[in-house]
């Protein structure tokens, strides 16, 4: 069932307390030589970062196993101490389970980075939201990486 919901073999970490259908934590990067899995489109190091949150997002709604899919907020944000974008979106599962996720990412080098938040709208959403937050916060890029 996850694996419908998103792709699984970038290198990623995820974290749960309850399994991951009920809420998870990624943390993970893309590289921008890869095609995003429903949109066939491929994110590029010289992109600023509105350019990649609309990809990722354009990624999000175009995934026919999601219903209802909405990207509720696009903006700037902070991620890993570099400049990046939020996505703030919902969707429906297939079996109609409304899930709310968090989406930080920025470029730097070769990579898209990212951290992510997802869980049901209607209960675990904003049960675990704080957790999140502090794991967003804590967030960094390791290694020596020129722009």
């Amino acid at each position: 069932m996850l694996e419908k919901r998103r792709k699984l073999s970038w290198d990623v970490i995820r974290l749960t307390r309850d399994g991951l259908l009920l809420q998870q934590i990624a943390i993970g990067r893309i590289p921008v030589s890869d095609e995003l899995p429903y949109t066939k489109k491929k994110l590029a190091q010289e992109m600023n970062s509105q350019e990649a949150a609309e990809l990722i997002g354009d990624n999000i709604r175009s995934n026919p196993n999601l219903t209802h899919r909405e990207i509720i907020e696009n903006s700037p944000a902070t991620v890993g101490g570099y400049p990046g974008f939020k996505l703030h979106y919902s969707y429906e599962t297939e079996d109609q389970l409304k899930i709310e996720g968090l989406f930080y990412g920025t470029l730097v080098g070769p990579w898209l980075y990212y951290i992510l938040y997802e869980a049901p709208a209607q209960h675990y959403f904003n049960k675990d939201l704080q957790v999140f937050e502090t794991t967003r916060a804590s967030f960094q890029i390791g290694g020596q990486i020129s722009r």
